[in-house]
């Protein structure tokens, strides 16, 4: 302003446009871990401390130098592939390596297999999924909120609009709710058009829908709320996001304008925000 006196005067000269945008309000149930001695992780924090916990054993011992398997070869360490708090993943980097005793994933929990050749030893879901229980979390958000796929899976998710189900299974990478305010971010790279500020409407935005096929973003009023439930979380695990912030893996995401929560952005006089649009 101090380069631009034009620009300075106006500011004093003439009132600020004041634009009223509400927020919405995000309640996501997400997978957690709880534990006696340290309270609950996030299902991201499991899986580092699973991996660390296994480095040791993969490394060879101090001062003798690498492993070696059983016909005298060096041993190829086995990295740990943990899935969505649903299993747990021993594989060999060989993939042409293929012990008798390796047990291939069925279909079952394909999602765990991370390439061509999955063969390892599989920890049933029952003793990993034990302790692990969802919790509700509830964030603000400015732009939009999602569910998106965390795997190489398609993502299937239940769409349910002021508590009826609108769509039974809509398959593709995820399904978004933005504010007008977030129309001109992340929904309008996914093929949503921006819509004014002001405007009073959110729009559900799908990215890289599979099924129904013929997929259109949606205008929706305000004061409707959207529900957000994945369907087959074991199988299919997505996480949460809420203004590019990651939640965790997360089985049902609700979003509705928030009733208390806004922003009012000041601007200049001469100031058009339609030029955006």
């Amino acid at each position: 302003l101090l380069n631009e006196p034009k620009r300075l005067e106006e500011l004093f000269s003439f009132p600020l446009k004041l634009y009223h945008m509400p927020m919405l309000y995000c309640e996501a149930d997400v997978a957690v871990l709880s534990n006696n001695t340290e309270g609950s992780m996030s299902m991201s924090k499991v899986r580092e401390k699973m991996a660390a916990a296994l480095r040791p054993s993969m490394a060879g011992s101090p001062g003798k130098g690498p492993a070696t398997s059983g016909d005298g070869g060096v041993a190829t360490p086995s990295t740990p592939i943990v899935g969505s708090g649903a299993s747990f993943l021993m594989g060999s980097q060989d993939k042409s390596a293929k012990s008798p005793d390796a047990q291939p994933l069925g279909t079952e929990s394909p999602i765990f297999a991370q390439g061509e050749a999955a063969m390892g030893e599989v920890v049933s879901r029952a003793q990993f999924e034990k302790n692990v229980t969802y919790e509700t979390r509830t964030e603000l958000a400015f732009n939009d909120a999602w569910i998106d796929r965390a795997t190489g899976q398609t993502a299937w998710l239940r769409v349910i609009v002021n508590g009826a189900q609108q769509l039974k299974c809509v398959r593709g990478d995820g399904v978004l709710v933005s504010t007008a305010a977030g129309s001109t971010a992340y929904a309008q790279a996914l093929g949503a058009s921006p819509i004014p500020a002001d405007v009073q409407l959110i729009q559900l935005v799908g990215s890289n829908i599979v099924s129904p096929s013929r997929w259109r973003p949606v205008h929706l009023n305000q004061a409707d709320s959207v529900t957000l439930e994945v369907i087959d979380m074991e199988k299919r695990p997505c996480k949460c996001f809420v203004d590019s912030n990651c939640l965790g893996y997360a089985r049902s995401l609700k979003v509705r304008t928030s009733r208390v929560a806004s922003v009012q952005l000041a601007f200049c006089h001469s100031y058009d925000l339609q030029q955006k649009l």
